[in-house]
Order: structure tokens, then C-alpha cells, then sequence
């Protein structure tokens, strides 16, 4: 759903509903449509890099931490906690 919004909304608002829904989900289509997508903002970017090295078997823990302590996302701690259950 969120992907049907691209037209209506920010690019990073649609980023960042797939990406919630991705870490909850796990649902592989959702992280294909992500990868095709460009975050403007930069904590945003950095959150989808970890997930998707992550993803690759990576061991990202000591980022997460540093990426709850930038500035940027008001959400990117929700992101990075599910980031960490992921």
C-alpha cells in the first residue's frame, strides 16, 4: 500500500513505511522496492544501508547505536529498534 502512495507523498515517508513493514514482515518484495527507491534524508539512508547489509549476514549493532544518536529522522530510533530485533 504504502508503495501505491509514491505519486501523493515523500519519497522518505514511503521509504520508511516499507521499511518498517519489511523489518516486521520480513516480506522480500518490500525490500525490492526499497532498494529501487533513494533516500533524501541522510539517517534514513544510512538506517536502509544497515538493514540491507544486515540482510547480507553483517554485524551492523555498534552503527545502529551511532545512527540512534545522529539527528535527522524524528522516527529513526523506532527504525533502529526494529532494525535490532531484525
Amino acid at each position: 500500500m504504502c508503495f501505491d502512495l509514491r505519486g501523493k507523498i515523500r519519497n522518505d515517508d514511503v521509504i520508511y513505511c516499507g521499511l518498517s513493514i519489511y523489518l516486521v514482515t520480513l516480506d522480500a518484495d518490500v525490500i525490492i522496492e526499497i532498494r529501487k527507491m533513494q533516500a533524501e534524508d541522510r539517517v534514513l539512508e544510512r538506517i536502509v544501508a544497515l538493514t540491507l547489509r544486515k540482510l547480507n549476514g553483517e554485524d551492523v549493532s555498534d552503527e545502529i547505536e551511532e545512527v540512534e544518536k545522529m539527528d535527522g529522522l524524528e522516527d529513526a530510533n523506532a527504525l533502529s529498534g526494529l532494525l535490532k530485533m531484525f
